[in-house]
This record gives C-alpha cells, structure tokens and sequence, in this order.
C-alpha cells in the first residue's frame, strides 16, 4: 500500500474529466486501457485515470494505493475468473481478489477528494 494520495482525482470516479482540446486526440489501443494508457479522449471529454487505478493481465483490477484487487466484470467474467484462478490458484483466489463492482467501473473506493466535483461533471459521458 503506498501513502501518496498524489494524482487522486476530484470527483467520485477514478478518473478525471476535462473539455478535450485538438491537442489531446491520439488514437487509443483499447487492450492498452488501464495499463499503460492513463489518459484518453472519448465523446469531446479528456479522462485522466488515477495513478493508482490499474488493469492486470490476470484478470482483475487494483487500487495500488489501498492494495486491493477484484475481479475485472467487464466483458467476460467466467474468463477473468478462470485467469484471476490460474494466477493465484484455486485455493487462493476468493481470498485474494474480492468482488466490488464499484472499483471494475472505476468508482472510487478510496473516499479521497469526494467532496470537490470534476470539471465534466453533468455532462454526458
């Protein structure tokens, strides 16, 4: 677990939104999303993801900065599970990886900055 709240993003998500300029358009590789891409323009808006939230390649999600990890809901969730399982083991993996669908669909957990509103708030996403 680390003790920076640096980069923790106002607002109850675990990302940022902004109005997107012509500057930020790059084309996202959406396998990238959550692991190596930290911000992304989608729909007019700028989202910049919190440092902390991250993908894993076994399936799951993590809050680095609370140090717990749930199992990926998107898509298909037999296969995340099947792949959370093959990482940690059968034995091991309903104590390792929890079930909140509230850090899956990047809704903070973490309580940090609540109380100031993001820039895009309202606005369609």
């Amino acid at each position: 677990m680390t003790d920076s709240h640096d980069g923790v993003p106002a607002g109850e998500y675990c990302y940022q939104r902004t109005a997107a300029t012509a500057a930020d358009y790059v084309p996202l590789d959406p396998a990238l999303a959550g692991v190596e891409v930290r911000v992304y323009v989608s729909r007019g808006m700028k989202f910049s993801r919190c440092p902390h939230w991250q993908t894993t390649e076994h399936g799951t999600v993590r809050c680095e900065l609370l140090d717990v990890e749930v199992l990926d809901e998107h898509g298909d969730y037999a296969a995340a599970l099947a792949m959370a399982t093959a990482h940690f083991g059968e034995l091991e993996v309903d104590a390792k990886v929890g079930r909140s669908w509230m850090l899956a669909d990047e809704i903070k957990i973490c309580d940090i900055n609540l109380d100031e509103p993001d820039e895009g708030e309202g606005e369609p996403a």
